[in-house]
């Protein structure tokens, strides 16, 4: 039954790059999207958790399973989901903190802004807690108290670096499977045809 949690949690989450695309391309109202995209990092962080629950029960052998397993298996999905945000929460209330004293720095701010949000997912992963989760909940709390903190200049600078950026990282995603699309055919095509030696 493992092994089918395991498969159920890999194809649960479902990706809505298609239909952003289209909601960005006919210029949709702005809550739609958001919520059909924060639905979306929502559903990807829960499947991420359920399958490093399941994967760590994985190992443990049928005749052990107690009827407290279930419990714990909940307790841990808890764990991983609210440590997330509240390792997010807590960058965004730091950074907004900061942010109170750098009005004159604008070249700070950005760096600050940005050095925190990295900063959740890092300490979030590395406690084995939800990365997608905290970096989701750190960027609505920065988004309520720190955007009204940073200097104008400095908002410009990461609106359009944080737009580059996600153009690039998902041109990138796209290009790498391509790329491994093609090598798989062609060698798919190599082994088919006979060799002859000459």
């Amino acid at each position: 039954i493992i092994d089918a949690l395991l498969f159920g949690s890999l194809i649960s989450a479902v990706d809505p790059v298609a239909v952003i695309a289209i909601f960005e391309s006919t210029h949709v109202n702005e809550t739609l999207n958001m919520l059909v995209f924060g639905e979306s990092v929502l559903n990807d962080a829960v499947s991420i958790v359920l399958y490093r629950t399941f994967y760590a029960m994985r190992d443990i052998p049928t005749s052990e399973f107690t009827p407290y397993l279930p419990a714990v298996g909940i307790t841990k999905f808890a764990i991983v989901s609210i440590g997330g945000v509240m390792v997010g929460v807590t960058c965004a209330l730091s950074c907004s903190w900061l942010t109170k004293y750098t009005y004159h720095l604008p070249l700070l701010e950005p760096l600050l802004v940005l050095t925190f949000s990295y900063l959740s997912y890092m300490l979030a992963e590395t406690l084995t807690l939800s990365g997608i989760m905290a970096i989701l909940f750190c960027g609505m709390v920065m988004s309520r108290y720190v955007e009204g903190n940073i200097n104008r200049k400095s908002h410009t600078t990461l609106k359009y670096t944080l737009k580059m950026a996600a153009s690039t990282a998902e041109t990138l995603v796209f290009v790498y499977l391509g790329t491994t699309t093609t090598v798989l055919l062609f060698e798919k095509e190599r082994d088919n045809k006979p060799y002859f030696e000459p």
